[in-house]
């Protein structure tokens, strides 16, 4: 019998991540994420995530902002064998969930800004068995 996902764990979590600014209309971001787990008294595991973007200060006019985003949930990538978090016993997920985005934040004036985006989701819940998921959005920020 395994531990179930409702145990008592503790985690310790690294985590790295960078930015620059390539020129005044190119940036770039990531990081890269690790997570140590203890199912107390029952076994380890280990998650890792990571993200990289590009984003573009002034795209198209001033104030406005574009966005790339490709990333990695956090996918568990090891488990010990006496341990059950729903899928078996030391069962790790089995393939590679991505998250893929896209934005344009357009500034309409000073208190205003108009942002599309769309997200895509591969092999939501790290298995490719499942269809991909796309979200698409439209957010409206006012700042008064």
């Amino acid at each position: 019998m395994g531990v179930s996902s409702f145990a008592i764990f503790s985690r310790t979590v690294w985590c790295a991540g960078a930015f620059y600014r390539i020129n005044p209309s190119l940036a770039v971001n990531g990081w890269v994420g690790y997570s140590a787990h203890r199912y107390l008294g029952s076994g380890d595991a280990d998650v890792w995530d990571w993200g990289v973007g590009l984003s573009f200060p002034d795209l198209f006019q001033k104030g406005s902002l574009g966005g790339i985003f490709v990333g990695m949930k956090p996918k568990l990538t090891s488990l010990s064998p006496n341990v059950n978090l729903g899928a078996g016993n030391g069962v790790a997920d089995k393939d590679t969930s991505l998250h893929i985005e896209g934005f344009y934040q357009y500034q309409v004036n000073d208190n205003i800004a108009i942002t599309p985006g769309v997200i895509w989701i591969t092999a939501p819940d790290s298995d490719a068995s499942n269809p991909d998921s796309i979200v698409v959005w439209l957010r409206t920020t006012f700042r008064f």
